[in-house]
């Protein structure tokens, strides 16, 4: 579809659009990742409108990558752009660039973390993210050729709940040359990324073969309409899950889980599988779930007549008796971050420890209690928290000196040692433990 035939998508056509993904905030703020290209632009200018007409505002911010020499160059002309809207832009630079591999996933990593941080920062509730139907078919495509199942098919999701910020795609009903449409209707300048073509990755060759599939009838439509059915398959499932998990699963605030085995087992096989994943994903603090073939060995594990000790899967170990106790690994929680007295920070994608203002605040870390737990109750320790929970809670360390520990892990009568504060820590996981079910995204009007 060639940008002189698309139908440019209107401020009524983008206002159906988002209000699907709401509801909203009276004068609602919002900030827009946009990088330059016409889906972002588009983005951003659609949404300033939508934002105006109900008294809110829109803030655009740029990630550059330091990737290619130009790149300051544009943002810089991309502000002047937006600027001349009335659009606020702010530009956000990611400096590590040159270490590790995986080039792409890093700077895509690197582009969230900072925007999601842009938004707490400024208590922005809502982030949008310009991913077009085309990014969808291709995103489908990817995990097709990589085995996934309906969860991986159902592609990028249209609504996804961080701890601090919801993060909105309307845009993925909808084809880039729509977008081109838009912006050239508007007289606005737009850039092209060289890297989308690039070779090198597997977007660029899919692209470059682009014809040759849809001959095939692996068209973008044909995409889209597998992963909206996949979607709505997933949406029922995590519904179906999140029901099992409210009825099986008690949650502590020291960051692990008790599960009454009878009532999982009542679940299907399948239901079963998910609800577990979903568990060590939280407890474990891991940015995806454990494969179907680990979760298999550890269901015939946790069946056997025979088994007695524990198991460990993704960060986690899982402690078996009448009922399952899943609680972080101790040896998988390596998680060091340097403390700042009076600040919160995450830490182990668990936990959000805030440090005390002590009068000695140089170098000073959070890294977990380890076998410090022991030594820190005074007394007879809370029966409620197990020995292995207590070992992976985070610690206020100071060399080889622990300064405070949380209270969940000193006795009843509090620490053996005088000198060994409280420390306030709130167990927030990067993954909670259930969410909305997953949204299936359709175009304004059916058509993309």
């Amino acid at each position: 579809m060639s940008v002189t035939r698309a139908v440019p998508l209107g401020d009524d056509d983008f206002a159906r659009l988002i209000d699907g993904l709401g509801p909203f905030e009276p004068s609602p703020q919002m900030v827009i990742g946009v990088s330059g290209g016409a889906d972002s632009l588009a983005l951003t200018v659609l949404a300033d409108a939508w934002a105006r007409g109900r008294g809110g505002a829109v803030l655009a911010v740029t990630v550059d990558h330091g990737l290619r020499p130009e790149s300051g160059q544009e943002a810089a002309a991309l502000g002047r752009q937006l600027s001349g809207l009335g659009i606020e832009h702010a530009v956000l630079r990611w400096h590590n660039a040159a270490a590790g591999s995986d080039l792409q996933a890093r700077a895509r990593a690197a582009r969230h973390a900072l925007l999601s941080e842009f938004c707490q920062a400024r208590g922005i509730l809502h982030l949008l993210l310009a991913h077009t139907a085309d990014d969808q078919a291709e995103t489908v495509l990817m995990r097709f050729a990589k085995g996934s199942g309906p969860d991986g098919l159902s592609g990028i999701p249209a609504v996804a709940e961080r701890p601090h910020v919801r993060i909105l795609r309307p845009l993925l009903g909808i084809a880039k040359a729509r977008l081109e449409a838009t912006c050239a209707q508007r007289d606005l300048t737009w850039a092209s990324d060289p890297s989308n073509a690039d070779p090198r990755y597997a977007r660029g060759r899919l692209r470059a073969a682009h014809a040759a599939l849809a001959a095939e009838g692996l068209t973008a439509d044909r995409l889209l309409e597998t992963a909206q059915r996949c979607g709505a398959m997933r949406g029922y499932l995590e519904r179906e899950v999140a029901a099992i998990l409210c009825a099986a699963v008690s949650l502590y605030p020291e960051g692990y889980a008790e599960i009454d085995r009878d009532c999982l087992d009542t679940a299907p096989t399948p239901i079963r599988f998910a609800a577990m994943a979903a568990i060590i994903r939280t407890i474990g603090g891991q940015a995806y779930r454990p494969r179907q073939k680990r979760l298999s060995r550890l269901s015939h594990a946790l069946s056997a007549a025979t088994v007695t000790g524990g198991r460990t899967l993704g960060g986690c170990r899982i402690l078996i008796g009448q009922r399952l106790t899943i609680c972080r690994e101790g040896a998988a929680a390596r998680d060091v971050r340097q403390a700042i007295p009076g600040r919160t920070i995450a830490w182990d994608g668990r936990f959000h420890v805030t440090v005390p203002p002590l009068p000695e605040a140089g170098g000073m870390e959070v890294r977990k209690l380890g076998r410090a737990a022991s030594a820190v109750a005074r007394g007879k320790p809370r029966p409620s928290v197990p020995w292995p929970v207590r070992v992976a809670l985070p610690g206020l360390w100071r060399g080889d000196t622990l300064i405070a520990a949380p209270a969940s892990a000193m006795g009843d009568g509090g620490t053996a040692d005088a000198r060994i504060a409280a420390l306030e820590c709130a167990f927030v996981p990067e993954h909670p433990l259930t969410s909305a079910a997953f949204p299936v995204a359709y175009a304004a009007d059916g058509i993309i």
